[in-house]
Order: C-alpha cells, then sequence, then structure tokens
C-alpha cells in the first residue's frame, strides 16, 4: 500500500489494477461508521435509567455486552450507598440555616451572645456545606434513610505495573429533577448568599446596638428561598442523551478502537453507576483497596467522559465554596 497526497492505492493480487480510493472518502467513510455506531449506543442506552431502575438494569447489561463483544474481560463491582446525601441532606443544612437565623433575630434583643453564636454557627454551616470532605462520604452507611444498589462496570487490558495507567470512565445513569440546573443553582446560591450576609449582619447588631428590624430583609428573603429548594425532587423521567449516554457511547468504541492493540499503557474502561446519586458510585470505586492496588494515584490518569456532544460553551469550575478556594 502507497499513500499519496491524494489518495490511497491499494496493490492486491487478485487484481489487474491499481484501485484508488480517494483519501476524504475513506475518512469520511471511516468517521461515519464509527459515528453510525456510536449513534446506535446513544439511542439504545438513551433511556430514563435512574440508580435502581429498570432501565439502569437494561443499560448497564448493554455495556457488559458491548465489552465482552471486543473481547475484554469484564467485572461487575456491586455497592451500595444511602439516599440520605441525595435526597435528606440538601434540605436539612437550608433548613437549619434558616432556623438558626430566625433563632438569632428573635433572641437578639435578650441575648445578644448567642445571636453571636447563631451567626457564627450559620456561616460556618455554609462554609461546610460548600466543601467535599471524606468524613461526607460516611454518610452513604446511613442506610435507615433508604437504600440504593448498583454496579460499576470495569473492562481492562493486561496488567502490566511498569507502564503508566490510564483510565476512561463514563457514568451510566441518568436522572430528571422538578428544577433545571441554572433555576436551582440561582435558588441556593441566592440562599447561600443572603444567609451568609444576614448572619454577619446578626453578628454586627449584637456587638453594635442597631436595631434588629435591618435583619427583617435578610432572615424574610432566606425563609422565602428556602421554601422552594425544600421542594426540589430528583425522579426518573430522564432519557439522559447528553448526560450521559453519549459519554458512555464514546467509551465503547474508544474500548473497541483499543481492544485488539497492545497500547503502551495500562487501559481501563470504566462505567460508573450511581452518578446522579452523589458520585456514589465512583466514591465506591476509588476506595475500593483492589482498584487502588490496580490503578495506583501515583501512576494513574483518569480521563471523565462527560456531557459529549451536548451544545453551548465548555465551562470548567477551577474554584468552588464559601470562601471560593481553587481545585485541580
Amino acid at each position: 500500500m502507497s499513500v499519496g497526497p491524494h489518495c490511497i492505492c491499494v496493490n492486491a493480487q487478485v487484481y489487474s489494477s491499481v484501485i484508488r480510493i480517494p483519501v476524504a472518502h475513506v475518512e469520511i467513510v471511516a468517521e461515519n461508521r464509527v459515528g453510525r455506531r456510536i449513534h446506535k449506543h446513544i439511542r439504545s442506552l438513551a433511556v430514563p435509567r435512574f440508580v435502581g431502575s429498570a432501565g439502569e438494569y437494561e443499560a448497564r447489561r448493554y455495556i457488559v455486552e458491548e465489552f465482552q463483544n471486543a473481547r475484554y474481560n469484564v467485572e461487575e463491582r456491586p455497592f451500595t450507598a444511602s439516599f440520605f446525601p441525595l435526597e435528606i441532606l440538601p434540605r436539612l443544612i437550608p433548613a437549619i440555616t434558616v432556623m438558626v437565623l430566625v433563632m438569632g433575630f428573635f433572641a437578639l434583643p435578650v441575648v445578644p451572645l448567642f445571636s453571636v453564636e447563631a451567626g457564627v454557627l450559620v456561616l460556618l454551616l455554609l462554609f461546610l456545606s460548600s466543601r467535599w470532605h471524606r468524613s461526607a462520604e460516611r454518610m452513604y452507611r446511613f442506610r435507615s434513610f433508604g437504600t440504593l444498589r448498583s454496579k460499576n462496570i470495569l473492562a481492562s487490558h493486561p496488567e502490566d505495573t511498569n507502564l503508566l495507567t490510564i483510565v476512561f470512565t463514563a457514568h451510566y445513569d441518568s436522572k430528571s429533577q422538578n428544577w433545571s440546573g441554572p433555576v436551582r443553582t440561582l435558588l441556593f446560591g441566592s440562599l447561600a448568599c443572603t444567609a451568609a450576609f444576614t448572619s454577619l449582619l446578626l453578628i454586627v447588631c449584637a456587638i453594635v446596638p442597631l436595631p434588629r428590624q435591618v435583619l427583617l430583609p435578610g432572615v424574610f428573603l432566606s425563609t422565602l428561598l428556602f421554601l422552594p429548594c425544600l421542594a426540589t425532587t430528583s425522579g426518573n423521567e430522564s432519557p439522559g442523551a447528553y448526560d450521559n449516554a453519549s459519554g458512555v457511547a464514546l467509551l465503547l468504541e474508544l474500548a473497541r478502537s483499543f481492544a485488539g492493540e497492545s497500547p503502551a499503557v495500562n487501559l481501563h474502561f470504566i462505567a460508573t453507576g450511581g452518578e446522579e446519586a452523589g458520585l456514589c458510585g465512583a466514591v465506591a470505586l476509588v476506595n475500593d483497596p483492589s482498584f487502588r492496588q490496580v490503578c495506583p494515584p501515583a501512576r494513574t490518569i483518569i480521563v471523565n467522559l462527560d456531557g459529549i456532544g451536548s451544545k453551548g460553551p465548555l465551562r470548567i469550575t477551577d474554584r468552588f465554596g464559601i470562601p471560593p478556594v481553587r481545585t485541580g
């Protein structure tokens, strides 16, 4: 086979002449073939598949079959987690915040010191709830609030401990919510900012003799914002084509393309469950001693595929929390 600037020449003994195919045509045909397979994966996966649902089970079975068809050894690792971080905690923290602000407002004329403590407590709640701590993962053990069950799906090349390890991962579950993402961000962000400002003003009012009426707008607005935050619910109505059937489709095609190769790295392809329930599948994976042994942090790169093909700009969050801190 010889390659020219505008064509590929294929010389086969069974033919009496050289076959000339334009390079662009070959690339388009190959691209369309892969694209058709990706679209097939998306159509097969894009059904409501909240963690623990029948749709999630069907998606998991499809992914396992595709990995097996690509001649991978497939491992399913089950995990369980509590609904507490998903359903209870997002309501509990705003409720405590508003309750403490109201108590501080009424206690101001009688016990100013309590109002100072209330303001500090609200600021501490906002600070801690805006960050992720390893200790927060223990909340997945609160089984009395409901238990979810799912599995992580792993497909791997043979392991060589001397090589760099690259993990491609994508979550395969989906969920719907009664409020859109921008609306939820606006609601919870407004509540956090209002509560922080009101708590600071509460401390000032307790130290400097100011009438407590200046706190009324902040207390009232915090209470008003809390009500729709309380009403946010998750469901199983979203087919999740972008989030994240497209990411899983690309994961399957990457695995297929490397199935017959011998890359100079260790490759793992992992479909995680329970991402929409507080990342519990990923948390269970990285806390698994056997996974940490195969993929030691010192020589492992993880590439997460999520929202592939969605419209609009790509926004990377490099700061989070109250006050904002940088993150990798």
